[in-house]
């Protein structure tokens, strides 16, 4: 099925607008990360909820992006594509902190975008070893 898709002309019109998909999500994570904490509904145990969501959401965006890109690249390009992903996360956090939104820098929050996004590179590793996607050596 997994490999259905990735043949379908419908992923391929993907993968020619990666650029513009990947700008939306960043875009949208941006819209999230920013928010004013008086937008945000106070609830108890939102610590865990909240680091729940960074996990999530940074999984998701990590996947995608390493799935739009899997043909082009290669082990170098898997590791910088990474450190990218974390260095936004580090700068939504870093924003979050100087920005006059009630809003805080979290370091916990910052382990969870990058667990979120080790969590998607093991996922993009797994179809790889197992010959659902292909990418350069």
């Amino acid at each position: 099925m997994g490999t259905i898709f990735l043949r379908s002309e419908l992923f391929e019109k993907l993968v020619r607008n990666r650029k513009y998909l990947i700008s939306v999500l960043m875009i949208i994570i941006a819209i999230l990360s920013l928010i004013p904490s008086s937008a945000i509904p106070k609830q108890q145990n939102l610590w865990q909820a909240d680091k729940l969501v960074h996990i999530l959401m940074y999984f998701c965006f990590t996947s995608f992006v390493f799935l739009l890109f899997s043909r082009s690249l290669s082990n170098k390009q898997v590791i910088r594509l990474g450190v990218l992903v974390i260095g936004f996360g580090v700068l939504m956090e870093i924003l979050q902190g100087l920005l006059p939104l009630g809003r805080n820098f979290s370091f916990y929050d910052i382990l969870a975008n990058s667990l979120g996004c080790l969590m998607g590179y093991l996922i993009y590793s797994m179809l790889i070893r197992s010959q659902v996607i292909t990418r350069k050596p």
